[in-house]
């Protein structure tokens, strides 16, 4: 079906092959935006900047794949910190630890354009996008259509079917 589910149903031998977290999550960071559209105001620059946010949890798996191809763009990847300049981000990565003031952040950073992405239980409750929450040994989605709306983006059918859409009153519909 998706080339995300391929990746996370992957057996070796008939054996589930086991995933480090992180890597699991840098698959989703690169596969999410084939599903995402950006509204024409969200004017793309020639790379596809993937920001992180302060708490840097891949160490270099991240790095490792700049260049690759990500909505045609080869990707970039920045560490940045609140005060930074983040409208040239695609995609911002908020971790757990950052999940704590995402709704502190969200009020001092211009995130229109910006696909928002957070590991954090509470995280898409928060206002933010698309959550990548474990539960089970597994990462699993979470999205808020609101706040993909409200960023200038849309989010394709595909994966809405394999998320859980959770609305920021809590409300949530599979």
């Amino acid at each position: 079906m998706l080339s995300i589910s391929i990746l996370l149903c992957a057996a070796v031998h008939g054996e589930p092959k086991a995933f480090h977290e992180y890597d699991v999550k840098a698959a989703f960071l690169l596969n999410l935006p084939e599903f995402v559209t950006w509204s024409e105001e969200a004017s793309p620059s020639q790379q596809f900047n993937l920001c992180i946010l302060e708490d840097n949890p891949f160490g270099v798996r991240l790095r490792n794949l700049e260049g690759q191809p990500v909505k045609g763009r080869p990707l970039q990847v920045k560490s940045m910190k609140q005060d930074d300049d983040l409208l040239g981000c695609s995609l911002i990565f908020i971790s757990q630890r950052t999940s704590a003031r995402f709704s502190t952040i969200t009020k001092s950073l211009p995130l229109s354009g910006a696909l928002t992405v957070g590991e954090s239980r509470a995280f898409v409750k928060a206002g933010g996008v698309i959550g990548l929450v474990v539960r089970e040994n597994k990462v699993h989605l979470e999205v808020s259509i609101r706040a993909a709306e409200k960023a200038g983006l849309s989010v394709a059918g595909d994966l809405l079917e394999l998320a859980t859409v959770v609305e920021a009153s809590g409300e949530v519909s599979r």
